[in-house]
């Protein structure tokens, strides 16, 4: 393979590299959360026209989504842990501060070093 080119070739490489088609997208493979995240908008309609989770659960099965009412309930409600996380830390940084003492919010620091004084170096 040459190490260097001409321009004549780059430009017939250019034209090669704008001539190619577009290349179709492969599909998206989801796993079951995702999939039953995905289906959110639909499965919460057929919940306020009167199914229950268990009536969506079994038609997911009859369409080859094997969950059960629990996962299915899981995969619907549960929060991203991202969100979760920083809404605990707020609530316990928020509850810490209305429990805890007005003497304890600031609480005095005690020396708690044990630095020994060393001899100068003509006493050794």
């Amino acid at each position: 393979m040459p190490k260097t080119f001409t321009l004549e070739h780059m430009g017939a490489v250019k034209t090669a590299l704008s001539a190619l088609p577009e290349r179709p997208q492969k599909p998206k493979a989801l796993n079951l959360a995702q999939s039953i995240r995905e289906m959110k908008t639909e499965i919460q309609a057929a919940l306020k026209r009167g199914y229950t989770l268990e009536d969506i659960a079994q038609s997911l099965k009859d369409n080859q989504f094997d969950v059960g009412v629990p996962t299915l309930r899981a995969y619907l409600y549960r929060k991203t842990r991202a969100a979760t996380t920083t809404v605990n830390k707020r609530t316990r940084r928020k509850r810490a501060a209305a429990h805890a003492p007005e003497s304890a919010a600031t609480p005095e620091r005690k020396a708690t070093s044990t630095a020994v004084a060393m001899p100068a170096a003509e006493d050794l």
